[in-house]
């Protein structure tokens, strides 16, 4: 009698359909909760950015985590598609390099102390403010692709904050890693400071030795900016501690390099076209709230900017909405294939506090 395997689970993995449920996201990701959520997160590291950089001692325009506002014109230029749905493509994959960005930031600062410490707050403030935000975002695509259920912004957030350190540590583990392996590479770069050739000949010799923390930083960096968001969605799926979302975001991306390449190619084609979408029905409100008003005030020839401003605004919300959004149903549909966990399997402490959230 042939033995049974010891998880029945792993005998189910994802059928040809299941590879096609991440496109859900752009329909979740239409949620007034989830924008919200995002334009908090935006506000909050676009004020803090801003803050950083006017205390640099010849303060500039600064760095921004917005994108251009929608254009009446580039919104109806039906006439180029491909122009349109290129330029959404580029803002759709912004919140995957927002991480990035403030890194190298902080790498480019190295040799101003002051310049980098705003750096490092940079950093921080993108992992923690996206690390609340994008876990209570991945938590309410979650619970309404598993269970159908949709939480309140009071739930994503109780659920979110009682997990905060574990969705803060995690990204920072492995930026302490890059940092462990930064520091081994500068003290072999001290063996260049040996007086006479013997430092010269030491230092070219064990130069080697920086090269291999520099492909490991290289790896860590790849590694991490692709694993980011996942780490959220582990979190926001298993309950799990900050050691153990880094290892299941790694491994994830490790262990179906492929199915993931494929899968985030997906979500960022069909996230393009949900933007455009987007922008469409932006512009258009724009163009019709002008077109009525100027009915009766003949003088208006556009919106106020603050209003073209405000919509901006929300359409980029909807980016990082449907970013974080897109990341929970990818990190379900790779756990299924990998540990043939069904999607409506969420870990019993998270179910356990959710319930709780819901008879409170």
């Amino acid at each position: 009698m042939a033995e049974e395997p010891k998880n029945p689970a792993a005998r189910v993995r994802n059928q040809g359909g299941d590879w096609l449920r991440p496109i859900r996201a752009v329909s979740i990701s239409f949620d007034v909760r989830k924008v919200a959520l995002a334009a908090v997160g935006l506000l909050i590291v676009q004020a803090g950015w801003f803050s950083l950089d006017q205390m640099s001692p010849r303060p500039t325009a600064g760095s921004s985590v917005f994108a251009n506002p929608p254009s009446l014109e580039r919104g109806f230029a039906v006439g180029s598609p491909g122009l349109l749905l290129g330029a959404a493509a580029v803002r759709v994959a912004q919140p995957a390099f927002v991480l990035i960005a403030s890194l190298w930031e902080l790498d480019s600062a190295k040799a101003d102390l002051g310049a980098a410490g705003r750096a490092l707050l940079k950093v921080a403030m993108v992992v923690i403010v996206f690390g609340i935000v994008g876990g209570a975002i991945a938590r309410g695509a979650m619970m309404e692709i598993a269970r159908g259920e949709r939480l309140s912004l009071v739930e994503s957030l109780r659920f979110t904050l009682k997990h905060v350190g574990a969705l803060i540590a995690a990204p920072l583990f492995a930026m302490l890693a890059m940092l462990l392996c930064g520091l081994i590479a500068a003290a072999f770069g001290l063996l260049s400071l040996l007086p006479g050739r013997v430092g010269e000949v030491v230092g070219g010799v064990g130069f080697a030795v920086p090269m291999v923390m520099g492909l490991m930083m290289a790896l860590l960096l790849f590694g991490l900016a692709a694993s980011w968001p996942l780490m959220h969605a582990a979190v926001a799926a298993e309950g799990e501690d900050s050691i153990d979302a880094l290892t299941r975001a790694f491994g994830i991306v490790n262990r179906r390099p492929v199915q993931f390449i494929a899968l985030a190619v997906l979500v960022w084609f069909v996230g393009s076209i949900g933007l455009v979408v987007v922008q469409l029905i932006a512009a258009a409100s724009l163009h019709l709230a002008v077109w009525g008003a100027s009915f009766t005030a003949p003088a208006m020839d556009g919106p106020p900017a603050f209003w073209t401003a405000t919509v901006a605004f929300l359409v980029q919300s909807w980016v990082y909405a449907y970013f974080w959004s897109a990341a929970a149903l990818v990190y379900l549909t790779l756990r299924r294939d990998i540990d043939g966990a069904p999607w409506s399997e969420i870990a019993p402490a998270a179910i356990a506090a959710a319930g709780g959230e819901r008879e409170a």
